[in-house]
């Protein structure tokens, strides 16, 4: 039994399916947005603890 490679790349042709590539400027955007949302998300969680934590009765008002 003999294989054919040729017959194999015309399979590939037909089920290819477009990728996003690192090097197209819309995944830089799609990374980019993901940071971002991370950071965001963060910067959330942290900051109504570092309020309590600024907001305490044994800090002075004026420092």
């Amino acid at each position: 039994m003999t294989h054919k490679p040729v017959q194999l790349v015309f399979v590939s042709q037909l089920l290819a399916i477009p990728t996003i590539s690192p090097e197209k400027d819309f995944f830089i955007v799609i990374k980019v947005f993901a940071v971002d949302v991370i950071l965001a998300t963060d910067f959330i969680h942290v900051l109504s603890d570092a309020f309590e934590n600024l907001t305490s009765s044994c800090l002075d008002d004026h420092p």
